[in-house]
């Protein structure tokens, strides 16, 4: 049986292990991230759950449109021109099943084999788990308790061709939990917006920005 190059990229998958090994009711791992079980609000979500079926009823179990419920879009939108003083339109919001689910779709959109993604050293394990699927390779770039060195970045883009990304995690940072500084960003901002090459970072709720280009509709 002969399978695609994908599979061949895919031996292993970091976070499946870690997972894997929390089965196991003896261990107490702060590997994975997992909050802590008494925490969850379950009466909350049973609320939450009974305030949809009553409103919405058959048409909250329906499918619906692939970038999400448009007034949950709106809402983002609006949330994200009001808050965070980024400008945004809810057809520029597409809403994922975390976090995930959107780094592979950047993958599938942005990545062939042998493309290039610069991100933090370390960074992140998902990311290069959805990415390593596409067959890229990873270019790590200096990092220190402000953030990715600039420096490094621009020496990169410079002189590494085939930078189809900058992945970069800069609110908690996983795995090392530093936060960016402000002038840290705003020159990482400066430098990819010069190169034209897409930003893409996620946060610690699990969701995930890109300050790219909107993908078609």
């Amino acid at each position: 049986m002969r399978y695609s190059k994908r599979v061949e990229w895919c031996d292993t998958s970091d976070i499946g292990d870690i997972l894997k090994a929390l089965s196991d009711p003896e261990i107490l791992s702060l590997a994975g991230g997992l909050p802590a079980p008494e925490l969850f609000p379950i009466d909350d979500i049973k609320l939450a759950t009974a305030l949809v079926l009553d409103r919405e009823g058959r048409r909250a179990l329906q499918y619906s449109s692939a970038y999400g419920d448009p007034r949950l879009r709106e809402i983002v939108a609006k949330r994200m021109t009001e808050k965070y003083r980024t400008p945004a339109k809810a057809e520029e919001v597409l809403i994922t099943n975390g976090s995930q689910q959107a780094l592979d779709m950047a993958g599938k959109v942005f990545l062939d084999e042998g493309s290039v993604v610069l991100c933090e050293s370390p960074t992140y394990l998902g990311a290069l788990g959805a990415f390593k699927t596409y067959g890229a390779r990873f270019v790590g770039v200096e990092t220190d308790k402000d953030g990715m060195v600039i420096e490094d970045l621009e020496r990169k883009l410079k002189e590494i061709e085939d930078v189809r990304m900058v992945y970069v995690n800069p609110d908690f940072q996983n795995p090392t939990g530093i936060d960016w500084s402000v002038d840290r960003r705003k020159a990482f901002a400066e430098v990819v917006g010069r190169y034209g090459v897409p930003p893409w970072r996620t946060t610690p709720t699990g969701s995930f920005v890109s300050t790219g280009p909107a993908l078609p509709q």
